[in-house]
Formats: structure tokens, sequence, C-alpha cells
């Protein structure tokens, strides 16, 4: 009977050991769920998000985060609401009683005696108008006063009206004659292209001649290519600086810089 103990005591080692397997592969894939996997250009520094199934490129670095963070310190307590409005008053006011009844008329009082009446004043008579006096001489000069204090300035008065329009003048003598206009200008395009890899771009177009850069541009031969900045990096050279927007393009491409040169 040991042999058979023996068969079962293994049978139950190797069903543990499965068990504890699926249990670790269970919580590998929750934890894989729960993260963002993506990688990192060792040159641009830009990140990219890829699916968990796949792998980074050659010249990046792998790199994974949580989905969900640690649960923050609780915040502190807002400030009260403001006070809420006053609530509508109480019922309406009771009507107004009856007017009480008109008391009795009182008696009358008795009437007072009459006082004396005073005498009257005898009139004075009305004197006679006297005559007119005659005009008297004129009296000296008397001598000139000081002069008074200046009085204080005026506002100023409203605008007048316009007055009508003079004569037009002579015709005045004919001006010297101006100097030779300047000839048009002679502009001439210069081209400069890249070389044809996979790799971020800097191309320059120079002018010659003792000419100078007036503007440019660029033109690539990929839609998922652009420019990062395109200017004059001197007063007879244009650069453009070209990078790929969708990464990885995984083809070769070329960007063409352009220089208007003019004299």
């Amino acid at each position: 009977m040991a042999a058979p103990i023996a068969v079962l005591a293994i049978i139950g080692v190797i069903a543990g050991a499965t068990f504890a397997s699926a249990a670790v592969n269970a919580a590998a894939e929750r934890a894989a769920r729960n993260t963002i996997k993506g990688c990192i250009d060792k040159r641009t520094r830009e990140v990219r998000i890829i699916p968990r199934s796949k792998h980074c490129q050659r010249g990046e670095t792998a790199i994974t985060w949580n989905k969900r963070g640690r649960t923050g310190a609780t915040g502190a307590t807002g400030a009260s609401g403001a006070t809420g409005a006053t609530g509508a008053a109480g019922g309406a006011t009771g009507a107004t009683g009856a007017t009480g009844a008109v008391g009795p008329t009182g008696a009358t009082g008795a009437l007072g005696a009459t006082g004396a009446v005073g005498s009257t004043g005898s009139g004075g008579n009305t004197g006679a108008v006297g005559g007119t006096g005659s005009a008297g001489a004129p009296g000296a000069q008397g001598p000139t006063g000081a002069a008074g204090a200046t009085g204080a300035a005026g506002g100023t008065g409203p605008v007048g009206p316009t007055g009508a329009a003079g004569p037009t003048g002579a015709a005045g003598p004919t001006g010297a004659a101006g100097a030779n206009g300047v000839s048009a200008v002679d502009v001439t395009i210069v081209t400069n292209t890249s070389a044809n890899n996979s790799n971020n771009k800097t191309v320059t177009a120079t002018c010659t001649g003792g000419r100078k850069v007036v503007g440019g541009g660029f033109q690539t031969n990929n839609v998922g290519v652009g420019a990062q900045a395109s200017y004059a990096s001197s007063a007879t050279a244009w650069t453009v600086d070209a990078a790929e927007f969708d990464l990885p393009l995984n083809a070769n491409w070329t960007v063409t810089a352009y220089a208007l040169c003019a004299l």
C-alpha cells in the first residue's frame, strides 16, 4: 500500500505547483493591464506609446508606468458657502377693525366779555411842497485816482465761422529732376538636397556671386516628414531642420532647401 500513497503525494505536489504558476501568471497579467508601455528615443528623448505585446526598436529604451497613481492626501476643507436668502414673510395682515361710535358733543362754554375800544388819535396836517432850489456851481476837478488791478482773463470765445476760400495762388516754378530710379531686383534660386536616409537632417542652401538671401523654403519627398525650423542662417544662406513627424517611418527620405538670392 505504500506505492499508491507515494503516487498520490506526487500528483498533489504537481497540482499545487500548477495552481501556484497559474496564480502567478494571473497576477502578472493583471499588473500588465494596469500599466502603460512606451519607448524613449535615446537621441531625441521623444516618447511613444506601444501595445504590451510589442517591443521597442533599436535606439529606444523601454519604460512602463502605472495607469493609476497612489491616492493623494485629502484636500483642505472648503470655505463655508454664502448665507441663503431670507425666507418669505408670514401670513397676510388681518382686516382692520370697525370704527368705534362717536362720543356725545360737549356743552358750549360761556361767552367772554368784550373788551373796551381804544380812542382814535387825531391826524396831522400835510405840509406844503417846497420849491426846487437853483443848481450849484461845478466843483473843481479832483486828482486822478490810482490805476485799478488788472481783471482776470475772460474765457476763450467760440470759434468764428470759416472764412471764404481765397483765390488760387500762382503756380510755383518747376522742381529739379529727381535721381534715376533703382533697376529691378535680379533674383536667382539656389537649392541643396540632403542625403537619402531615415535620419533627421539639417541642410543649407548658400547664395553665390555676392548675392544676399532674401527668402527661402524647403520640400520633402515624404508626407510624414516636416520642418522643425526654416530660416535665414546668415546674410547669404537659408537653413532647414527636418524630422519625421510620424515615428517610425521605416523608410529613407530627403529634404531640399531653397534660397532666394538677389544682388
